[in-house]
């Protein structure tokens, strides 16, 4: 999370989407012990239901 409006919230974004699409998203959270807490996608502003 950051601030509403952060310069840095797009780049945060792609570099979890670039997580997620390498498969890295996946292995960090398995190592953690926590496969299947992650998101499908990192957005902008969501909406509450992810």
């Amino acid at each position: 999370m950051t601030a509403k409006n952060s310069p840095i919230a797009p780049a945060l974004r792609d570099a979890v989407n670039k997580l997620i699409t390498t498969g890295d998203y996946a292995k960090i959270l398995a190592k953690w012990g926590v496969p299947d807490s992650g998101i499908p996608k990192s957005a902008l502003n969501p909406p509450s239901s992810l």
